[in-house]
């Protein structure tokens, strides 16, 4: 800035301090530095301190409001009431392919930005450019925050249905942009992340100033360190340029002809999923000295931003929310920890437990203290939760658990777990109960009866008969009738009744205790025997087995071993090269199903895991291709070998047929 300049805003400044004092309320610390529905801009109430914002190092801050001059761009940066030009309207967005043909982010309504977190953050209005909806938010750091400088965030929002690509680019990089540094064209690369006086995509930061190396001269202007990457970025910014020509090079100062203001960089060919933002970080830094030499602004500037590159996340994300974190694709997200708890053998059919231990979701920043951890128990089935359970089939299982910080944070952790059959219980025989003796009853002792004597009966006289007289014979001739006897009369004899049977008394029956029968004991609850668990053990296929594909198709079918003829399964027998995966972008294989159903293939290896599906009939042979996607294939190439599980899903049967196929890699 010239003397004249610095003259005439001496003038003015008594002019308006008075308005200053009028517009700053009673309690400055809740003043809102930026001033009434974002209005004041670079000259002259923004060069007053308490009227643009003021970061912790005691610098003030001007930010240009309207599309006058740069929308959203910093100007002046000073520890003096009247600021030197530090910026002098640096920092215009673009977004486009490429500088030349990107457009401007800018908007004519100075009303549409809006003062946050006590007036340290300013959010200016969403402007729609080539279809995608831009936005950038200035955050300056102050009394009580950590960091000094600008964090500049520049949001790109996706509201199309599919993916798109774009490019971002920050600063001057193209020729005729009217805004620069206030150093102008004396502007020098003093440092850089690479360690040299130039530029190039190689670099994170550099520093600029206006203090000639190796001379008398003092800077007019404050050091800047501008910092563009941060460490563990998804994304990089692939042009950085300074000076007006084309290319990387160094400065030439002596030559003094180029037009040194032009400093930028862009990010080329960034990413956005339908329906989603990605955020771009940038941060400004000033000296944190008054000195003007060369000598120490320049080494304090680089400083600052070697301590934001290697700082704490905490400080590169103060006063963003989770989701505009978990957007960031320049700068590592916050890390997350964890843990699996598991044991390494099982039985088939019997719930295993599995916990998530050491559960961090990125608490080292500020709102970033929750997420989710999510099983994947590699048969198809998920679970969500810190501690789960599962059943396992028979074979080994591939456990992965995927926990993801609500700032977008991700880490993942695999084990296997050796699943054998279950072993046949032993039913515990049940006890015989012991019965109790039914008891003995007392004989009752009858009297001995004698029985009377029985009577002799009289007998019944007999009639002694009179006997025949013996006829006289006739004498012959003339015989003598014999004269008419006279009927004996036989008396009446009246037989002597037999005498009665004696009448013995009844005896007394005796009375015998009811005996009630000792019950049957029942056996114990846990007597039971339980009843035998049918498990199928999974078959293992021998890699030596298979025949191998070719583009896309089987040369050679063999069956795999199968002890139960039931599900056989046809695929590679030698190692699998990935030039011949990439010339198919598929692996195919042949299954022959006992049944009619639904046919689960998945491909697991480490880091990799592709689920097809499809419906077969008993009988016929399918050839199934699983498509490889480039991702899948750059996955491939790292491993020594994939698993292919094959599962069948029948109707109404409840076991399902399951085969593990095992395939070499070769590179």
């Amino acid at each position: 800035m010239s003397r004249p300049t610095l003259t005439r805003l001496a003038a003015s400044a008594a002019a308006v301090l008075s308005l200053a004092a009028a517009m700053r309320p009673a309690d400055a610390a809740a003043y809102s530095p930026l001033g009434d529905e974002c209005l004041l801009q670079r000259a002259p109430l923004s060069l007053i301190a308490g009227l643009a914002p003021i970061d912790r190092l005691g610098f003030t801050v001007a930010i240009n409001t309207t599309s006058s001059g740069g929308y959203a761009t910093l100007w002046d940066g000073s520890r003096t009431l009247l600021a030197e030009d530090t910026w002098k309207g640096w920092g215009q967005l673009f977004v486009g392919a490429t500088p030349s043909a990107a457009t401007r982010y800018a908007s004519g309504d100075a009303h549409g930005c809006t003062l946050t977190q006590s007036g340290k953050r300013l959010d200016f209005a969403e402007v729609a450019i080539g279809g995608l909806k831009v936005r950038r938010s200035i955050f300056v750091p102050g009394t009580g925050d950590t960091g000094s400088g600008v964090r500049i965030v520049d949001a790109v929002t996706n509201p199309a249905p599919t993916a798109v690509s774009t490019s971002v680019w920050v600063g001057d990089l193209r020729d005729g942009v009217t805004d620069g540094l206030g150093s102008d064209a004396t502007t020098e690369i003093r440092h850089s992340s690479s360690g040299d006086v130039a530029v190039s995509s190689a670099d994170d930061w550099a520093v600029t100033t206006d203090a000639r190396q190796n001379t008398l001269g003092d800077p007019s202007d404050p050091a800047i360190g501008h910092v563009w990457n941060g460490p563990g970025g998804a994304v990089r910014a692939s042009v950085v340029r300074s000076g007006a020509q084309a290319g990387d090079k160094p400065i030439d100062n002596a030559a003094g002809s180029l037009n040194r203001q032009q400093f930028g960089w862009g990010w080329q060919n960034v990413s956005i999923p339908a329906g989603s933002t990605v955020r771009l970080l940038s941060w400004e830094v000033l000296a944190s000295s008054d000195e003007k030499s060369w000598l120490t602004q320049a080494p304090l500037a680089k400083a600052a931003a070697e301590s934001l590159t290697s700082g704490p996340l905490s400080t590169i994300y103060q006063g963003m929310t989770s989701g505009e974190i978990a957007s960031v694709r320049n700068w590592a997200l916050p890390a997350v920890t964890g843990a699996i708890d598991a044991p390494s053998v099982a039985n088939a059919g019997t719930s295993v437990t599995l916990s998530a231990t050491g559960l961090d979701f990125g608490s080292v920043v500020s709102g970033c203290s929750t997420g989710t951890a999510t099983w994947d128990f590699g048969d198809g089935t998920t679970a969500t939760g810190a501690q789960v359970s599962h059943q396992f089939s028979v074979g080994v299982a591939n456990v992965t658990l995927t926990i993801a910080g609500a700032c977008g944070g991700q880490a993942v952790r695999n084990t296997a777990i050796t699943v054998s059959p279950a072993p046949t219980p032993t039913p515990t025989p049940t006890p015989t109960p012991t019965a109790t003796p039914t008891p003995t009853a007392t004989p009752v002792t009858y009297p001995t009866v004698t029985p009377s004597p029985t009577a002799t009966p009289t007998p019944t006289p007999t009639a002694t008969p009179t006997p025949t007289a013996t006829p006289t014979p006739t004498p012959t001739p003339t015989a003598t009738p014999a004269s008419t006897p006279t009927p004996v009369t036989y008396p009446t004899v009246t037989p002597t009744p037999t005498a009665l049977p004696v009448n013995y008394p009844a005896p007394t029956p005796a009375s015998y205790p009811t005996v009630t029968p000792a019950p049957t004991a029942a056996p114990p609850a846990d007597a039971t025997p339980t009843p035998e668990l049918a498990v199928t053990p999974e078959p293992r296929t021998e890699p030596s087995a298979l025949a191998a594909p070719v583009d896309g198709a089987l040369t050679e079918l063999a069956t795999a071993t199968d002890p139960r003829p039931e599900l056989k399964v046809y695929g590679p027998t030698r190692k699998v090269s990935t030039q011949a995966l990439a010339r198919s972008k598929a692996l195919t294989i042949g299954v022959q199903a006992p049944g009619t159903g639904v046919l689960r293939l998945t491909l697991l290896g480490d880091g990799i895991k592709v689920v097809t599906s499809t419906k077969v009939t008993s009988g016929k042979t399918a050839l199934v291709k699983i498509r490889l996607k480039p991702a899948t294939l750059a996955a491939i190439r790292k491993v020594k070998s994939l698993r292919v599980r094959i599962k069948l899903e029948r109707p109404g049967v409840p076991e399902n047929l399951i085969e593990v196929l095992q395939i070499g890699i070769k590179r």
